[in-house]
């Protein structure tokens, strides 16, 4: 006697609202692009905008290294520590620390 297992689909599961991995892949690029796009438009802007910008950009970076390393995407992730870099730098050179 073999039992049968049917599994509902998920859409109409209690799981549907859950984050998949492909849901949160799909919000990282979404904030990847909202907040790396404000940061090039901020620095492109005179005073008091491009200082926030750097701050912006250097904000951006988690995301950037959370989304390059699910990917193993290697070369991008030692590109993301360059640019974590230079916002910092841009920081320091703008704010004068």
């Amino acid at each position: 006697m073999s039992a049968r297992i049917t599994l509902a689909p998920v859409e109409s599961s209690a799981l549907a609202g859950t984050l998949t991995p492909r849901r949160f892949d799909a919000l990282l690029q979404l904030a990847i692009l909202l907040v790396s796009a404000a940061a090039m438009a901020m620095i492109s802007q005179p005073q008091p905008l491009q200082g926030w910008g750097f701050i912006v950009g250097l904000a951006s970076q988690p995301l950037w290294f959370i989304a390059t390393w699910r990917a193993r995407q290697w070369g991008m992730f030692a590109l993301a520590i360059f640019y974590t870099g230079a916002w910092t730098q841009g920081i320091v050179n703008h704010f004068h620390f």
